[in-house]
């Protein structure tokens, strides 16, 4: 019989995409006699295996000159979460050589560009209907200088602002 037909495979959304070579923070659920902790594990993940239930993840760090390596189960339920702390710019999908390296020879260099940029939404410029602009200031033109010929017919002096004022200074 199937593991995948027994158990459901849901991923957990706390894990993140990660390649090999990716440097990761990797939190897991540790029982300690009667306690239960949250262990955090960071290191360069060197392999991916599998896929279904079954898939696993390595991840090695370097503590103290001692390479410690440790293989966690992707689909476990003690699995925490997955943070990537910085993408690698790696050419294999097995690390292993990585152990026969020492100090700066085992840096793996920095991928700059992780995947395609989201498309920005191009900014609609505002379409001006420059004839109805015109028609419309040419409209209140005539409808001010309309009543300003009525109110001298009728002898009303209207009220003067004190730019116009200073504009007849001038």
């Amino acid at each position: 019989m199937q593991a995948q037909a027994l158990v459901s495979v849901t991923r957990n959304p706390k894990v993140e995409d990660f390649a090999p070579g990716d440097t990761v923070r990797v939190s897991f659920r540790v029982r300690e006699g009667e306690r239960e902790r949250v262990q955090v594990f960071q290191g360069v993940v060197i392999r991916n295996r599998g896929g279904g239930v079954g898939a696993t993840f390595t991840v090695r760090r370097v503590t103290y000159s001692i390479g410690v390596e440790r293989v966690f189960p992707l689909y476990s339920p003690r699995l925490e979460g997955v943070q990537i702390v910085r993408r690698g710019l790696v050419r294999r999908a097995r690390l292993y050589y990585l152990r026969g390296l020492r100090g700066r020879a085992a840096r793996i260099k920095e991928r700059r560009w992780a995947g395609p940029r989201p498309q920005q939404a191009p900014v609609a410029e505002p379409v001006i209907d420059q004839d109805a602009a015109f028609e419309a200031e040419f409209a209140q033109l005539e409808a001010e200088e309309l009543a300003a010929a009525e109110a001298e017919q009728s002898g009303e002096t209207r009220p003067v602002d004190a730019s116009e004022n200073s504009e007849e200074a001038n």
